[in-house]
């Protein structure tokens, strides 16, 4: 019985995390939803690797089995402002995965997560009104959005292989704080 269960709460676990559950960050009592996964830069002048979903629940224990376990996630920089109807990418942002002495390792896999605010700071680019852009790269269209009014928001990026049920890696995570401004 005991092994029908682990499997059944770890399927359990990563459909709540594949179909965008709602999580409560640890901090504030601020809700994050799923933006996207992907990995952390690969060097410290390149961006994220990101997409909606890049990873299936059977190829996780693989991936993860190859994957370095940081010391810390080290964004490039940690606050960002941007201004009222300005398109932006998430896949810009530059988050490190290093050991304890600050060398940087491979690419970690990565869940991104925005802070949800009410009414809307941003808008995510979907992909219809992404084609209306006259862009034909759609796979982008995930990782865009549209800065509509002055505020503040939050991105949370955590290590994926730390939700494996049984993985011997320690949750990292690091928030880049963004400020919209009106000019």
């Amino acid at each position: 019985m005991q092994r029908l269960t682990l499997p059944f709460i770890t399927a359990v676990v990563w459909v709540c995390l594949l179909f965008g559950v709602k999580v409560q960050a640890q901090s504030e009592g601020s809700y994050f939803a799923h933006l996207g996964e992907g990995f952390t830069t690969a060097h410290a002048s390149g961006g994220i690797k990101l997409n909606w979903r890049m990873f299936t629940v059977p190829a996780m224990p693989a991936i993860c089995a190859s994957a370095p376990s940081p010391d810390r996630l080290m964004p490039r920089e940690d606050h960002i402002e941007i201004t009222i109807g300005e398109l932006f990418s998430f896949r810009d942002l530059s988050v490190l995965a290093v050991d304890a002495a600050g060398m940087p390792l491979k690419p970690v896999p990565i869940i991104v997560e925005i802070e949800e605010e009410t009414p809307e700071i941003v808008a995510l680019v979907d992909g219809e009104a992404y084609k209306q852009t006259g862009r034909t790269d759609i796979e982008n269209a995930c990782c865009e959005a549209l800065a509509l009014r002055p505020g503040t928001f939050r991105i949370r990026i955590h290590t994926l292989c730390s939700e494996l049920v049984g993985s011997p890696h320690k949750e990292k995570e690091t928030i880049i704080h963004y400020r919209v401004k009106t000019q």
